[in-house]
């Protein structure tokens, strides 16, 4: 391996990395800081998302959805949905808001052109391999599974060949690993017992981390 190949391959671990120490004080700072304490008042404070009820479920999948097309990370929804609605509940409404989200960005950068989105992303090191990827379920799949952002995915695929329906059952195979992860950590955070929090957390960190990097390698074989 070239000495100039070796700092690429380690950037996903790099990334990892960094997201398990975000997680970790992210997790301390809701559970030993004065800030965690308001916060865990949420449920009184935010009834707009947090009662549970399908108007408030709803109206996060519609805030979601459009967060989601202007680019905002998608592991952030996940979080939060596990946070507010529980596991089943909370990974159901993220994905359906994630998918919903990320199909139209797709459709709207279609529109774009492939002269502007180039110019928008084309610097990006993976900009071009997923432009050029199998317009099949299994090869959008694994770029959804990569540490690569949304934004960029779906602006890949909009220049490529991908028509709708593959899209939406790639994005949907490739979304449920890090979606499943991303929703146990926030069932972690609002879990009374921080011993029990503490544990999903580490668990699902530890599980996101290894598919992804697995992930990234083999599509730098590929």
């Amino acid at each position: 391996m070239s000495q100039a190949s070796r700092p690429s391959s380690q950037r996903p671990l790099l990334f990892l990395l960094g997201l398990i120490m975000v997680l970790a004080a992210a997790f301390l700072a809701f559970h030993a800081t004065p800030l965690g304490e308001r916060l865990k008042d949420w449920r009184s404070l935010a009834r707009l998302i947090d009662d549970n009820s399908l108007q408030s479920q709803l109206t996060f999948v519609f805030i979601s959805a459009l967060l989601i097309t202007l680019g905002i990370p998608r592991l952030l929804f996940f979080t939060v949905s596990g946070f507010a609605f529980g596991f089943w509940t909370g990974l159901g409404w993220s994905v359906c808001s994630i998918l919903i989200g990320s199909f139209l960005a797709f459709h709207i950068a279609r529109a774009c052109g492939r002269e502007w989105l180039s110019a928008r992303f084309g610097t990006h090191r993976y900009f071009g391999r997923i432009v050029n990827a199998n317009p099949t379920i299994l090869s959008i799949a694994v770029l959804r599974l990569l540490p690569i952002s949304n934004a960029v995915v779906n602006a890949g695929l909009a220049i490529g060949r991908v028509d709708s329906r593959t899209f939406l059952a790639g994005s949907l195979l490739g979304f449920l690993p890090h979606g499943v992860m991303a929703v146990m950590i926030g069932c972690g955070l609002a879990e009374e017992s921080t011993t029990t929090g503490i544990i999903q957390i580490a668990t699902a960190a530890v599980i996101l981390s290894v598919v992804a990097w697995m992930t990234a390698k083999r599509f730098q074989r590929g």
